[in-house]
């Protein structure tokens, strides 16, 4: 990333060398950022897809032949692991 932002009066100031290795440095920041963005997209759509799964799972049991204790214990594990995906 860059040290700190360069003020209209910096950029004005810039001698000849200076604008290549400006958009040098900016040409990094924004691909740094762009990897980033894909990453945090890819996690986003993990967990969408994972509180998906765990939805249909806590609707199907509900049609499922399970005792009352298997199903409160079902329905508690995933209760609390869609909870802790939404955070």
């Amino acid at each position: 990333m860059l040290s700190g932002m360069h003020t209209a009066l910096e950029l004005a100031q810039m001698d000849a060398e200076s604008p290549p290795e400006f958009a040098a440095q900016l040409i990094v920041e924004i691909t740094d950022i762009r990897r980033d963005n894909t990453f945090k997209q890819l996690k986003i759509d993990q967990l969408t897809h994972e509180m998906a799964v765990l939805k249909r799972m806590k609707f199907a049991a509900r049609s499922e032949q399970f005792n009352s204790a298997q199903r409160q214990l079902f329905e508690e594990t995933i209760d609390a692991d869609v909870e802790a995906i939404s955070l």
